[in-house]
């Protein structure tokens, strides 16, 4: 198998080609039907040939850049000409321009107008100055909802409405369509497929979640099956209250103390000052730089018996915005912010295209459209920013004054989760700043030759919008509560299934944990301890993803008959103020604006195409004069205007259902022993076994049980139809099957349960022990088939013992007992486990260890290799083949030098 997971593509369901221009050069993304290994599925693509060739050439000219204090920050201005193509518009017989009445005007026209758009509101911005169009902001426009402007684009956010003036009428159109993708790891249902398969996964674990059972502790189950999952401790709030300086680590805190007692069921309730800290809490907001720290906590998980651990490495696209939102310390603010609008947040239909494990060999990744769209909730990042004023004094967009949430809480103490979390005024004074600062680096990421913000040649070329991921969250929802009564016992429920019914229903997640962002940060690992006993939980991972696309509009439409203008000959203004006004002579920018710089238009030869684009789907010219003339009637020119959008779009990134359960006992220990001189009892003696856990194929007797193993399986992550036998919680008793009829199989011992035998030796005290005894009674002559099954605290059983055959003689009043183990066809046991002594062996070469020249007093020297091992530290990186996680050892190779004492009586040895 290659690759390291899977792939989502995600467009929005807009203008599909409602740009009559675009759509006649086939210049847009969509899905395009490719043929892959002989099968024909859908991918993301850009460029369609048209069922026509286009009507007009195009030509490009130089870009006139202008930005702004408040959204949309940056604005490229690019004027473009359209030219008739003789074979749609004939010229006259002598070679002369005869296009005014032959319809190429009115064609030109129309194609800069939207479908949905009246020709009349057309005509109304196409006869507009870009000037006069860039002053309607910010007073006249609020470019969060894009009110009031005829905008098209390559990437939407809400329902635009349409500005008509003098008029206040509005028209509602669809916002225009855009894709981006995400490498994410496989779900858990194709690693299904890939076991079923027998194919190896290993490259493709890049994330995970691992459902943890501890140690048994029954008071602690018993309260934490009477809490909802909130009010169970969280780990890291837990450890963020504790006093680690007590000589050595949280071990000596008494605050650790008090949560271990807790955990432990020595105290029957929480210290107050750790239950406020650490319960009672839905979402949880982990800033870039604690994101990157958790994992240091992690070692401490151990003293909290339930938990999920979720893994996955985070995705390695430039970061660039994100990274600058750490830099100014608003990250784990963003997330607050996130989490308080997103009931408010904006929705958009969305198309789908994902790749998964093709079933019929679980190695192939094939693509899958889905039947129906998801909407994907959106949330504006020029919203979070704000506007401001010159000084920085209107923050419309910040919550300083305002409490944190009561089940919001933070993790971590950085600066960036103190400007989340603490409330005062010199925090204000640093909020204010950071955004500020943001909003400096943002303009300066959206601007220049190299910015975000594409020119409309590189929009008309396919350039794809610049896209990262800012976060990421955690979700645990509850099985029972997304699919009310499906089936338990299976491997797993189809992962967009999943996502649909979680948008569709509107399902709220019983936690949330919130995950900034990085290029630090390139994998998350979370342990959640607040979690219940067999429930059965679907995590989700959402990721957030930036796309900065771009919006645009026409103006400034010219043609032969319009009036022109000379740049050169109106000096009082710049050549680009003069281009922005439509040749009128002006004396500065509209409010707010400032001239930027004037970039040359991408020469020929360079659109950004789709992934499977095979040759150029259109030609073009440029020309390096900023306005570009109208030789004949053959000709018009318009300015196309691009705006950015910063959208984070909240979309799926993985999927892992499971629960938390203990592992079924291990076969027991067993003895039988007749009484010689009575032959009606046989001594039965129960063990619990020595050793460590097994995997083994479960061996059910009963009906029923096999969905029980199935649960276990499950819950285990298990697909190879191996689960893990163990020692977790404690043997309660002992089960003894016996027949007297031959059996073929294990099968053969349902209903033939003799006792259970239980380990509890004082029922008043509540005492129990390992072993357990039980008496017989059986007859000579008779032969008799026993197995024994060990029975948990949790009712969960082990693989039954081997067969045993039994049979008493009477010879002369002396009973004579055989015993033997009875062979089957059916193997008993199949023990997958391998001591680690045989199979890690870690010492240095002979050649490394050999003592050289003893003459010499002191320490003799080690080894004749030129590299010597002795005093380095080596790292041994060992990869569990089951669950695919990994732990170091450090190994340090050092000498000891023992100075003996001459022996004086030469009968003493050493």
């Amino acid at each position: 198998m290659s690759g390291n997971g899977e792939k989502y593509s995600f467009w929005d369901m807009g203008l599909y080609g409602t740009d009559i221009l675009r759509k006649e050069f086939g210049s847009y993304w969509d899905y395009k039907l490719i043929s892959t290994g002989g099968e024909v599925v859908s991918f993301p693509d850009f460029g369609f040939e048209a069922v026509v060739s286009p009507r007009f050439d195009i030509e490009y000219g130089p870009v006139v850049e202008t930005t702004a204090e408040f959204a949309p920050y940056v604005a490229h201005h690019q004027q473009v000409k359209l030219i008739a193509k003789d074979a749609y518009y004939p010229r006259t017989a002598t070679g002369l321009s005869d296009c005014i009445d032959c319809g190429f005007l009115d064609d030109a026209r129309a194609a800069l107008t939207l479908e949905d758009m009246s020709p009349l509101l057309s005509g109304e911005f196409l006869n507009m100055s870009p000037s006069d169009i860039l002053s309607l902001f910010p007073e006249t426009i609020s470019y969060s909802s894009m009110g009031g402007m005829p905008f098209t684009g390559e990437i939407p956010f809400e329902t635009s409405t349409l500005y008509s003036a003098g008029d206040d009428s509005t028209l509602d159109f669809p916002a225009g369509a855009c894709w981006h993708d995400i490498s994410t790891p496989l779900n858990e249902e194709d690693v299904y497929q890939a076991f079923l398969h027998g194919e190896p996964i290993g490259s493709y674990m890049e994330g995970q979640v691992t459902f943890e059972y501890g140690d048994y502790i029954e008071s602690l189950e018993l309260v934490q099956s009477t809490l909802d999952e909130e009010d169970i401790p969280n780990f890291y709030l837990l450890l963020s209250v504790m006093d680690p300086t007590y000589g050595g680590g949280f071990e000596y805190s008494p605050m650790f103390d008090s949560a271990v007692k807790y955990l432990s069921g020595e105290c029957p309730e929480l210290d107050r000052t750790l239950e406020n800290a650490s319960t009672g809490f839905k979402d949880f907001l982990v800033s870039a730089e604690t994101t990157a720290l958790l994992p240091e906590d992690n070692g401490y998980k151990g003293y909290f018996p339930m938990r999920a651990e979720t893994e996955f490495y985070a995705s390695t696209t430039e970061n660039g915005v994100a990274d600058k939102i750490k830099e100014v310390n608003l990250d784990c603010r963003l997330l607050r912010w996130m989490t308080e609008k997103s009931p408010e947040a904006g929705s958009m239909s969305t198309k789908v295209i994902y790749e998964k494990l093709d079933e019929s060999d679980g190695s192939t990744l094939i693509s899958v459209e889905p039947d129906s769209e998801l909407n994907i909730k959106s949330y504006d990042l020029f919203k979070f920013c704000g506007p401001y004023d010159q000084d920085g004094s209107d923050l419309a967009s910040l919550t300083a004054g305002e409490p944190l949430p009561s089940d919001v809480a933070v993790i971590g103490d950085d600066v960036s989760s103190t400007l989340a979390e603490t409330i005062n005024f010199a925090n204000s004074l640093n909020i204010a700043s950071g955004h500020l600062n943001f909003y400096s680096l943002l303009t300066q990421a959206l601007s220049g030759l190299n910015g975000h913000n594409k020119t409309y040649q590189q929009v008309f070329g396919g350039s794809k919008p610049h896209s990262e991921t800012m976060a990421y969250r955690i979700s645990k929802y509850k099985k029972s509560e997304m699919f009310a009564g499906a089936a338990t016992g299976t491997p797993t429920t189809d992962q967009l299934e999943i996502v649909k019914r979680i948008i569709e229903n509107d399902t709220q997640a019983i936690q949330n944990v919130w995950l900034a962002n990085s290029s630090a940060v390139d994998a998350m690992e979370y342990v959640d301890t607040q979690m219940k006993y067999n429930e059965n939980y679907v995590f989700v991972v959402w990721a957030y993803n930036l796309v900065l696309g771009t919006r645009y509009f026409y103006s400034n439409y010219r043609t032969s008959e319009s009036d022109h203008y000379d740049l050169g000959g109106l000096a009082a203004a710049s050549e680009e103020e003069i281009f922005l006004n439509n040749g009128a002579m002006i004396t500065g920018m509209p409010d707010g604006w400032t001239l930027g710089e004037t970039i040359l238009p991408d020469p020929p030869g360079t659109p950004g195409k789709g992934a499977f684009a095979t040759a150029e789907f259109y030609t073009f010219t440029t020309n390096d004069s900023l306005v570009l003339d109208i030789t004949d009637n053959c000709e018009v020119t318009f300015t196309a205007t691009t705006m950015p959008m910063a959208v984070i779009k909240e979309v799926p990134y993985f999927v892992w259902p499971g629960s938390i359960m203990d592992k079924p006992p291990i076969v027991p220990d067993v003895n039988l022993i007749p009484y010689c001189e009575n032959d009606s009892e046989l001594l039965i003696l129960l063990n619990n076994s020595a050793g460590t856990d097994f995997l083994m194929e479960p061996i059910a007797i009963n009906d029923g049980e096999q969905s029980i193993f199935d649960e276990i399986r499950e819950a285990q992550g298990s697909y190879d139809g191996e689960i893990e036998f163990g020692s977790d919680n404690p043997v309660a008793g002992y089960e003894v099957y016996r027949t007297t009829e031959t059996p073929s199989s294990y099968s053969d011992f349902a209903g033939t349960l003799l006792t259970t035998v239980s380990t509890v030796f004082d029922e008043d005290l509540g005492r129990s022990a390992n072993a357990a005894s039980y008496i017989d009674d059986v007859e000579s002559g008779v032969t008799y088939y026993y197995t024994f099954r060990s029975i948990d605290e949790h009712g969960h059983f082990s693989n039954p013992t081997a067969i045993y055959e039994v049979e008493l003689y009477n010879e002369d009043g002396v009973f004579i007992p055989t015993i033997s183990i009875l062979e089957m066809e059916e193997e008993v046991i199949k023990d997958s486990s391998k001591a680690v002594q045989s199979a890690l062996h870690i010492v240095p070469r002979m050649t490394q260890a050999v003592a050289q020249d003893f003459s010499d007093p002191g320490p003799p020297e080690l080894g004749v290799e030129t590299e010597s091992p002795w005093g380095k530290t080596f790292k041994i990186r060992m990869t569990s083949r089951k669950t695919r996680r990994k732990f170091d050892i450090n190994i340090t190779f050092g000498t000891e030098y023992v100075q003996s004492e001459l022996l004086t009586d030469p009968c003493e040895t050493e």
